[in-house]
């Protein structure tokens, strides 16, 4: 039995994240996945609040503010919240182990939720285009 060959990469899986990064610049995914770099790593206020929303849902607790917990108490979920899926990838003679977490999935259908909070309006079609969905 052939065992697989893994290409090396810093967290040892991909995420959309880092895809996206790379896809981006991938000098700076090399400063911070490859040298370390933290201090490099942006955030802005509207990633706080979806930080903030994703937590309250993972954990059916409540944020504090109003608008946020009635916004979260209609959104759509299902009965598996945030449950990591890893799954092994070709690329080329070699394999990379991605990583997928969806923010909610029926764990009859496997159909999934994901909850986006950004600054600019989700459609049907940016949805359908994103790398992460």
């Amino acid at each position: 039995m052939k065992t697989k060959k893994y290409i090396q990469i810093p967290r040892g899986y991909l995420s959309q994240s880092q895809v996206a990064l790379w896809m981006r610049n991938p000098e700076q995914y090399k400063a911070l996945y490859f040298d370390g770099r933290d201090e490099l790593r942006f955030t802005n206020s509207a990633m706080k609040y979806g930080s903030v929303v994703a937590g309250a849902m993972e954990h059916g607790t409540d944020t504090g503010d109003l608008v946020t917990d009635a916004a979260i108490l209609i959104t759509s979920k299902y009965d598996v919240r945030d449950q990591e899926f890893r799954a092994d990838l070709k690329v080329g003679k070699a394999w990379v182990e991605i990583l997928a977490k969806p923010d909610s999935m029926d764990s009859k259908t496997f159909d999934f939720c994901e909850v986006k909070t950004g600054k600019t309006k989700w459609t049907q079609e940016k949805a359908e285009k994103h790398l992460q969905l």
